[in-house]
């Protein structure tokens, strides 16, 4: 090219060299890893528009209507996008930005509970039981002694 050969030719013979060495020279495993980025691209925007907007979705049901996908194509995509059931990674993702809201914001618990959508202060309370260890007055009343172990 900075030769000036302008040949298209030259260039799809050369497209098909390098991916002739790629498979001649790498494992299988290791160019898919190296070309998902690539390769990819709906997933990575599927995994944005989950990072984007499941907190904004009071279930499951409602972020699939949100992605435009029937709820069991969306569960589908979601796990093998996140190898995990959406309602566990959407679960424990909200379970960290709430840990790290009670240990550094000022917000009330029901401000918080709210934010997040819960339709009850026992759910949220749940919430936090069952993926911090802790209750979430439990987490912000420790947290000015001592760190908790979650």
């Amino acid at each position: 090219m900075q030769d000036g050969i302008n040949c298209i030719r030259l260039y799809e013979m050369k497209k098909q060299e390098i991916f002739l060495l790629l498979r001649a020279y790498y494992e299988k495993e290791l160019l898919a890893t190296f070309f998902a980025p690539i390769l990819d691209k709906e997933d990575i925007q599927f995994k944005n528009f989950v990072l984007q907007k499941c907190l904004h979705a009071k279930n499951v049901q409602d972020l699939a209507y949100m992605a435009n996908y029937s709820t069991s194509g969306f569960i589908k995509k979601f796990t093998r996008c996140f190898d995990e059931s959406p309602y566990r990674w959407i679960s424990k993702f909200k379970a960290d930005r709430i840990l790290h809201e009670l240990k550094t914001e000022t917000k009330s618990l029901k401000e918080i509970a709210t934010e997040y959508n819960f339709s009850a202060m026992p759910h949220f309370v749940d919430l936090c039981k069952k993926q911090c260890g802790h209750t979430p007055s439990d987490i912000r009343k420790n947290q000015e002694n001592k760190p908790l172990k979650t």
